[in-house]
């Protein structure tokens, strides 16, 4: 709903009918999971859809709110919804998984949901760490003994096998469960023998971009949400959201 000049007689806000409040003032109250501002002036109301990211990784969650955040959507992540299902990634593959994750979310949450299944894959080991890049040494989420193990993996590698991508499948579903996108971005780089760099996550101390010389654990985040496997699969993504979670002139989606 826009309303960019008086509002209805009907229009309440509580149950206040809108002549109660005076001119200026911002009643701000969440109805149904959306975000509602209303400003009485003449009057303007600014509803919000709600997008929910599939993942409880922060750094991940950052990274996509900052790729999405010139759209006009409320970005939430799994954190906000601690009854969210723990949903068990056995697909296969990191569209299986990424599918699955969407569909059972949306579902659980009756919300939009974009999931993000990516991960790691090294021709020399065979598609290793692929879709168990998250849980390589065992342990779901342990950037440290993932990198430890990865290098181990590769010490006898010679340096001209040392490729690698970065794979992002995103899916969006929404609330009742339905597939409605996926979006597939790839990075391509080398695997160095020792971590460089602080920065990104996952095995990014790791990664290196050949045209910079330097890891994704050394880059600034600016430069990795320019070349990153998710900034690519966000890109291809985009037109999806806006033709089904934002409404065009005539005030329909799509």
């Amino acid at each position: 709903m826009s309303i960019t000049s008086h509002p209805p007689p009907s229009l309440t806000v509580y149950g206040i009918p809108w002549q109660g409040f005076h001119e200026g003032w911002i009643a701000s109250y969440v109805e149904s999971q959306v975000q509602v501002e209303i400003l009485v002036s003449g009057v303007a109301t600014d509803m919000q859809p709600v997008l929910v990211l599939g993942t409880r990784n922060r750094k991940k969650s950052e990274e996509l709110r900052g790729l999405l955040s010139d759209l006009p959507i409320t970005i939430r992540d799994l954190t906000d919804y601690p009854e969210a299902p723990e949903v068990v990634e056995d697909g296969g593959s990191f569209e299986a998984n990424g599918r699955k994750k969407a569909s059972e979310l949306a579902k659980a949450l009756s919300q939009w949901v974009l999931s993000d299944d990516s991960g790691l894959v090294v021709p020399a080991l065979h598609g290793e760490p692929g879709v168990n890049s998250a849980v390589y040494a065992g342990k779901h989420g342990d950037d440290e003994a993932n990198n430890d193990k990865l290098l181990q993996r590769m010490q006898n590698v010679p340096d001209e096998l040392r490729q690698a991508y970065y794979v992002c499948v995103l899916v969006l579903a929404n609330p009742q469960g339905e597939v409605i996108g996926v979006t597939e971005g790839r990075c391509h780089g080398w695997i160095t023998r020792e971590r460089r760099g602080k920065g990104g996550f996952g095995y990014d101390p790791l990664f290196l971009i050949p045209e910079y010389h330097r890891t994704f654990g050394e880059l600034s985040l600016t430069v990795k949400q320019a070349l990153s496997h998710r900034a690519r699969a966000v890109a291809q993504m985009r037109p999806i959201l806006r033709r089904n979670l934002l409404p065009s002139p005539d005030g329909s989606t799509g």
